[in-house]
């Protein structure tokens, strides 16, 4: 008798809430469960790199650049203070297939980003998928919804220190610089994430992986290297291409305050003169060799609407003040990631 009144305690304290909650949250659980497949099978397939680098049958550039990986985790980890973990000590090859698929979405009046709401990481402003189809139908909810959508790709992700992450076959055809630049802000996401701030997670990790690479190859090159020249040189390009971004993207939000949402007509006209007005910008400011930033703004203008700015603001609208308050700081990049790190985990 008092086994079976125990049980029923435990199914009313249990099964019952646990099965409400799944109830509810049952598209939220079937995606969770989806990714959690994929990111398995990924891991599971991944061979670890010593075992790769003893292989004959590798390339010899296959293996260079592996073994730079584990140079640039380490350089991570001792110079930089990022938390030490096992990530980036497996490869997967990916035969040249795509692994994931990153929807985005925007507001069409708006530059305010559709978010995702996931238990613990709280609010995200993209969602990954393994398969296409799934990518293509959420990008088709959305649409119906009235968002601007795109569909991209993902170099590499941080599954924040939950599960083995490797080194994916396509991170390999990155210069030393960007290769360095990636997996040390992949990194910094297992070190440091704040809940429901995208923007600052994604802007921290942006700063940290372009000051960390700087550093990693002047450490493994020298100063004045060609590779870090190489690296420098890309980075003043994107410079400029991040600054006009972060421009047009403050300007566009203004226009778009400029009138009641609620009236379509009229916003949809200001809309379609304000990307004409950025397009002929962009096209007078990059001329020659940087024309092709030109014709891809424009075209991505036209598919994917306001979630070409979204992108830019989420991984570099804060790099001009983390730069000024890092080198007023007069602190080393290593001492400056651990105060930050210290005052979000007691915010």
């Amino acid at each position: 008798m008092t086994y079976r009144w125990l049980r029923a305690i435990l199914v009313d304290l249990v099964f019952l809430p646990v099965l409400i909650f799944f109830v509810i949250n049952h598209e939220l659980c079937g995606y969770g469960l989806r990714q959690s497949n994929g990111q398995l099978n990924i891991v599971i397939s991944s061979r670890e790199i010593v075992d790769v680098l003893e292989d004959a049958q590798v390339q010899d550039s296959v293996k260079v650049k592996l073994l730079l990986i584990q140079e640039i985790r380490e350089f991570a980890f001792d110079s930089l203070g990022l938390t030490r973990n096992e990530n980036y000590t497996s490869f997967f090859d990916q035969r040249g297939q795509r692994l994931m698929y990153v929807v985005t979405g925007s507001e069409r009046f708006r530059l305010k980003p559709y978010v995702w709401r996931f238990p613990v990481i709280g609010t995200v402003g993209y969602k990954g998928f393994f398969k296409k189809e799934l990518a293509v139908k959420e990008a088709d909810r959305l649409k119906l919804l009235g968002y601007d959508v795109h569909i991209g790709g993902a170099s590499g992700w941080s599954t924040l220190g939950w599960l083995k992450d490797p080194v994916l076959s396509q991170m390999l055809s990155l210069s030393e610089g960007d290769l360095a630049e990636l997996i040390i802000h992949e990194l910094l996401h297992g070190t440091v994430y704040i809940p429901d701030n995208t923007e600052w997670n994604e802007n921290f990790a942006t700063f940290v992986g372009e000051e960390g690479a700087k550093l990693f190859l002047q450490h493994k090159f020298g100063a004045l290297s060609t590779q870090e020249f190489d690296y420098l040189d890309g980075k003043r390009a994107g410079e400029q291409r991040r600054n006009f971004m972060n421009a047009v993207s403050a300007w566009l939000r203004y226009q778009y305050m400029r009138e009641d949402v609620a009236d379509t007509t009229v916003m949809e006209n200001i809309r379609k003169q304000s990307f004409e007005t950025i397009e002929r910008w962009a096209n007078l400011k990059f001329t020659g060799k940087d024309s092709t930033f030109a014709n891809s703004l424009a075209r991505r203008m036209k598919q994917s609407g306001n979630t070409v700015f979204m992108s830019s603001l989420r991984y570099e609208s804060q790099q001009d003040q983390f730069r000024k308050d890092f080198r007023t700081s007069g602190f080393s990049l290593r001492d400056y990631i651990k105060r930050l790190v210290i005052s979000h985990q007691q915010n």
